[in-house]
């Protein structure tokens, strides 16, 4: 499953805060067509701070191998979709290791880590500065947004040891909606496998509701095992709101 842990990292990176009053967000996570989990994104944001919460968990085939993580973020709401970290907390287990991570920011900068047990290697805390933690990344990139500010973009994520940056390229009309392909950069920390490529092409589709919006509807990353996904489920709100807009 270490193909997952590295798709899984590249997608809380890569996945505009949510409302205040919105519910949970569901994704599903499938390798090849085969179910691998859920991964659920929850925010709150006021004029002048948030806070985030993103957690997976294992079903399917990986189910039988016990993975998953959580994290939660709380920091500073700038104007438009910035977002200005001050404290991450995160857990992951798997078969090999349970891992506790915290991190603290200063003005933008992590003035505090720590990561147990530690990576074996992992960059200075100073030459993350400007970057988001992953809750805080994925609550950025995958909220509802004006159609007009999806893609063309680019964020720095760092998880306490790996630094990664994800740029997103222009917008491309598709089905009912908007795409951009983007890439993933790994800038520092050792690679979850000895073979984990430091870049990486992933793609993310937008789906244009009903209010105009962007709507983060799919994450597409190629592997030599098949195309690894995470699609969001619509809740049975969200259902029936779209099936009282079309009457």
């Amino acid at each position: 499953m270490k193909m997952m842990r590295r798709f899984l990292l590249a997608a809380l990176a890569a996945v505009a805060a949510l409302p205040a009053d919105a519910a949970p967000v569901r994704y599903g996570l499938t390798l090849a067509g085969l179910p691998l989990g859920v991964l659920t994104l929850d925010g709150d944001r006021s004029d002048d701070h948030y806070e985030a919460a993103v957690r997976f968990e294992s079903a399917g085939l990986a189910g039988l191998l016990d993975y998953g993580l959580e994290g939660t973020a709380e920091g500073l709401a700038g104007r438009g979709r910035d977002l200005l970290p001050l404290r991450f907390a995160g857990a992951s287990h798997s078969p090999r290791a349970v891992r506790q991570t915290r991190i603290e920011w200063i003005d933008g900068t992590p003035a505090f880590v720590a990561v147990d047990p530690p990576r074996g290697e992992a960059v200075a805390p100073a030459t993350a500065a400007g970057a988001l933690d992953p809750a805080s990344a994925l609550l950025r990139l995958a909220g509802p947004r004006p159609a007009a500010e999806a893609c063309s973009e680019s964020v720095a994520v760092f998880d306490g040891s790996r630094l990664v940056r994800l740029t997103l390229g222009a917008p491309a009309p598709v089905a009912d909606g908007i795409a951009c392909d983007g890439t993933y950069l790994r800038l520092g920390g050792e690679p979850l496998t000895p073979i984990d490529p430091p870049e990486c092409p992933f793609r993310l589709v937008y789906r244009i509701a009903a209010d105009g919006r962007a709507v983060l509807q799919q994450i597409r990353v190629p592997t030599r095992f098949g195309e690894a996904l995470i699609e969001r489920r619509v809740s049975l709100t969200e259902m029936n709101s779209r099936l009282t807009s079309t009457h």
